[in-house]
């Protein structure tokens, strides 16, 4: 396949040189292609932030690291299956440094390296296109995290194939189609945390609520706090940032604990509180997260048939 080729090629790199190509893949997306580059500079101006083009440039820049660390991270994977690389921890760059590093409010919120024996209930982590969120899912299992995330299949199949393996070879349980709240909900109870992505628009019109963010009116889905509170778990934001030296930052701004009896009034605090921590990460590292998404699109015209419709979560 030539994405796996293409991989072990990158994977010869220097984990110190993946953010100048990078760098050069956004600027020929982003400044020669101009892919959405009217609509993310408008996002970011309408949200009062300042130098809304050097921000578009750096998100750019950021998401072609993220491609380069990507295909790094497989190429690395299938060295050493040939043993072409002495063996190291996944998640250690060819420099011996860590690729990802965890607060210590996020290693004591998100469990990482606790015993298996200990894990006896998973929690509900809900996450955003911020740093490489795909690198940090498949990294979980290094810091001892077992990890399931809801998915979706792409349009092109064989990219699709490529991008699933990739990920269940890390130990990434992939949640997709009509069975995924109730894998979801098992897996909680198997110890397994569940992460949802909370900053996309959502595709129905049921169980979501209105809310500012980043300067507009937009909904938010209320899936993260409904599967928190119908399954009993702990409710945490997690986000990742990639910090100076080209390795990933994962912290836990915001912890929630779902009440003793149902609440749809906790439901909705819980969502609004989630969002607004996240449009506080945005605000403080604007480049960082991924501004090509219509973000605050109207609601479907039609409910689209759907037998989990009352929690259905964006996916990753």
């Amino acid at each position: 396949m030539p994405l796996a080729f293409l991989a072990r090629a990158v994977a010869l790199l220097p984990w110190s040189s993946l953010g100048r190509w990078g760098a050069l893949v956004g600027a020929f997306v982003g400044s020669v292609l101009r892919v959405r580059r009217a609509q993310v500079e408008a996002a970011v101006e309408r949200a009062g932030v300042p130098e809304a083009k050097a921000v578009a440039r750096g998100m750019y820049a950021s998401l072609g690291t993220a491609l380069f660390e990507f295909l790094w991270m497989v190429g690395r994977r299938s060295s050493e299956r040939s043993n072409r690389l002495s063996a190291e921890p996944r998640s250690t760059r060819s420099d011996g440094l860590p690729i990802i590093r965890m607060t210590e409010r996020a290693k004591e919120a998100l469990g990482a390296n606790r015993k298996e024996a200990q894990a006896s209930q998973g929690i509900v982590i809900a996450t955003a296109h911020t740093g490489n969120w795909d690198l940090v899912g498949c990294a979980a299992e290094d810091h001892g995290i077992r990890l399931a995330v809801f998915t979706k299949r792409l349009r092109i199949g064989w990219l699709d194939r490529f991008w699933q393996r990739e990920r269940a070879a890390r130990g990434l349980g992939l949640l997709h189609g009509d069975g995924a709240l109730r894998e979801a909900t098992l897996s909680l109870r198997a110890g397994v945390s569940v992460a949802v992505l909370i900053d996309q628009a959502p595709e129905r019109r049921v169980a979501v609520t209105e809310a500012p963010f980043l300067g507009e009116s937009a909904y938010h889905d209320l899936s993260p706090a409904i599967l928190a509170q119908r399954s009993r778990s702990t409710l945490v934001l997690a986000l990742a940032r990639r910090d100076g030296d080209g390795s990933h930052v994962v912290d836990v701004p915001l912890v929630l604990e779902p009440p003793p009896l149902p609440s749809r009034a906790w439901v909705d605090h819980a969502t609004r509180s989630l969002n607004a921590a996240l449009e506080t990460f945005v605000r403080e590292h604007p480049s960082q997260w991924l501004w090509l998404h219509r973000r605050w699109k109207p609601l479907p015209r039609r409910v689209r048939r759907q037998r989990e419709v009352a929690v259905s979560p964006a996916v990753c």
